[in-house]
């Protein structure tokens, strides 16, 4: 393993303490988070956080006199390597720098002033650095440039009954309930917000922010034990939850949930906002929010199955979604149709994209390909977003029937594999530009992504090249050494948009960095123009119609039965979601009936785990496949799935 850090010189987030009260009613910001440790080789803190304009290069690495220094243990070559790419960097006599190399900014070679460098290692230049914001100034401002602009529509099927908020009416709106909420809440206090996708929900994340609340993204359909773990670990003091939301009705999962939630002392429904905005005191002056603040705690699981909390700044989800902006050339007045989850980043993700380009966003709550298609029609959308199985089910049901996309100029995917077919039907039968982003969830969502006008081929296999102000590098995921160009590694991460840490998890915390760097979990390689292509994963996740699941959260829950006596779960690819969940049983007594016996075991998961977590096929099996040591070999399972219909194999899940 590289060296990770010290988790006593890595600070946690605290969310314990609030911040100091002024006497104009305010609070004082926090001080900024240290992101990067002392000690390390690393900077404490980037330049442009200490206040200084960093020269040029100034970030570039080099070797490091210190024993121990992981540029050391790249041997001769690489320090040489690394000790030139410095030199390039030095100032010329008489005090002037020379820029960074197109390379280390992430610029292909056939564009002007191309230099290329021999590892896999792409820092940001200077230029690309963007001001450090809020959430909350985000709206304000396009509130004040754009006010009439329509900020969000509510995308439901018939066009007469979309309500639509321009960017002053949702200003309007997010500081009244501010206000409102500060009646029963305290800057720092965590509020969860379990919505799909509607206005409300952006509603209550920008008032949150106005607020100095720290929101907590909630899947609606999360089952009791996962929603009581999400709850009980961020401290959420209050939900915002609305009525039944697919036949599920979550307001009485937290109502039998809550005895176990101390922290837990207000429930709100959606029903009552425009109530709770009216209560507050309309001469209350806001708290002061600090860039650094932390603004979101957002879930992702983890290798050993509990989820874990990001916590995710103000300045590193804006930073992240105007970084993305660009690269994707949103414009104000484009008209964005957005049928990610806002419960997800990177739902939350585009919907700060948009506000920070005065651009509007319509809202689908749930995903149908013919509710899509007639929005884009109806309301002469220009951009859309979609992970790859929701692009196929737009293309298969556009080629069913056909709409009018002539307005659609430009598509984003991401969240898995996009397959280089899919790319190609996106722009032959949609008329659109393809653009394809790389990121997760403590990152943000955004940290790579391909040009617009990248050539058909680099979109269709790569990741594209790190976005403004964020570094990547490809590592030996054992020793910490950058690779050369072309050679699998792990992808590492630095920048704004990297999370602050997990929330109260100072070991997994430690364990997800490395130098400062991020670890990412995923094996790629970096050719020598910074494009990045994926070649596999460190951690044993799936990705099923765009979201994670981890393996090990899943086996938890299968194990749980009685009947069960081993369990192994993993991805396959297929062509609808792009991996399906697959889960192998051995059972403690072979049943006579496998098939029913599966079918049982999947039908006990109904109230455990959310509907995309549950596997899709199931298998018994007579005994595992281990290695010497006894580890499962799940690639051993998934060649029997290649072969003939494996015995006892069943279908399930939704």
């Amino acid at each position: 393993m590289g060296r990770l850090l010290d988790p006593a010189r890595l600070p946690v987030p605290s969310l314990g303490r609030r911040p100091r009260a002024l006497p104009h009613g305010g609070h004082a910001p926090r001080a900024a988070p240290r992101r990067y440790p002392p000690g390390t080789g690393t900077p404490p803190l980037p330049p442009r956080r200490r206040g200084l304009r960093r020269r040029a290069g100034a970030r570039l690495p080099g070797p490091d006199p210190r024993p121990g220094h992981p540029h050391r243990r790249a041997g001769p070559a690489g320090a040489a390597r690394v000790a030139a790419h410095r030199d390039r960097a030095r100032p010329h006599p008489g005090g002037a720098h020379p820029p960074l190399p197109p390379a280390a900014r992430g610029v292909p070679p056939d564009r002007p002033g191309d230099l290329t460098v021999p590892i896999a290692l792409r820092l940001a230049s200077p230029t690309t650095a963007l001001t450090e914001t809020t959430i909350g100034d985000i709206v304000r401002r396009a509130a004040t440039e754009a006010p009439d602009t329509v900020a969000l529509v509510d995308g439901v099927a018939e066009p007469a009954e979309r309500v639509r908020w321009t960017y002053a009416e949702l200003l309007a709106r997010a500081e009244a309930l501010a206000r409102g909420l500060l009646a029963d809440f305290a800057p720092g206090d965590r509020l969860a917000v379990a919505l799909p996708t509607t206005p409300e929900s952006l509603l209550c994340t920008y008032a949150a922010a106005l607020a100095g609340l720290v929101v907590v993204p909630v899947n609606p359909l999360l089952r009791p034990g996962e929603l009581a773990h999400v709850l009980g670990q961020s401290g959420a003091a209050g939900i915002v939850c609305g009525d039944a939301h697919r036949d599920y009705d979550l307001a009485g999962v937290v109502a039998e949930v809550r005895g176990a939630l101390p922290a837990l002392r207000t429930q709100l429904p959606v029903a009552d906002l425009d109530a709770r905005a009216a209560a507050g005191d309309p001469r209350r002056a806001l708290p002061v929010v600090s860039p650094h603040d932390v603004a979101q705690i957002v879930y992702t699981s983890g290798t050993t199955g509990a989820p874990k909390g990001a916590c995710l700044s103000h300045h590193g989800m804006t930073h992240a979604a105007r970084a993305g902006a660009r690269r994707f050339a949103i414009q104000a007045g484009d008209v964005y149709v957005n049928p990610l989850p806002t419960f997800h980043v990177g739902g939350q993700g585009v919907a700060f994209s948009l506000a920070d380009s005065h651009a509007t966003n319509v809202m689908v709550r749930t995903f149908d390909p013919g509710l899509v298609l007639d929005v884009i029609e109806s309301e002469h959308a220009t951009l859309m977003v979609g992970v790859p199985t929701m692009l196929g089910a737009l293309l298969d049901e556009q080629a069913a029937r056909p709409r009018d996309l002539s307005s659609l100029r430009a598509v984003s995917s991401g969240g898995a594999v996009v397959r280089a077919d899919l790319v190609r039907r996106v722009r032959t039968e949609m008329g659109a530009s393809v653009t394809v982003v790389f990121g997760q969830t403590e990152c943000c969502g955004f940290a790579t992504q391909t040009h617009l006008d990248d050539p058909p081929e680099v979109i269709e296999a790569t990741l594209g090249t790190g976005l403004d102000g964020i570094d990547v590098r490809v590592v030996d995921p054992t020793t910490g050494a950058v690779m050369e160009t072309g050679v699998d590694g792990e992808l590492e991460v630095r920048g704004p948009n990297v999370m602050l840490g997990y929330h109260e998890q100072p070991d997994a915390t430690a364990a997800a960095f490395h130098d400062g760097w991020l670890r990412t979990g995923d094996l790629m390689t970096m050719d020598d123009r910074g494009y990045l292509r994926i070649t596999g994963r460190l951690k044993d996740m799936i990705v099923t119609g765009g979201v994670n699941v981890y393996a090990a959260e899943v086996e938890a829950a299968i194990a749980g039965d009685p009947a069960v006596a081993e369990v192994a779960v993993f991805g396959v690819a297929d062509e609808h979601w792009g991996e399906r969940v697959v889960a192998a049983v051995r059972f403690v007594d072979p049943p006579a009936d496998e098939s029913a016996a599966l079918a049982r075991v999947g039908a006990g998961l109904v109230d455990r785990l959310a509907p995309h977590k549950r596997p899709k096929q199931w298998l018994a099996v007579d005994a595992m496949p281990v290695t010497p040591y006894g580890k499962v070999q799940k690639f051993r399972l998934r060649e029997r799935l290649a072969g003939p219909r494996p015995r006892g194999e069943g279908a399930g899940g939704t």
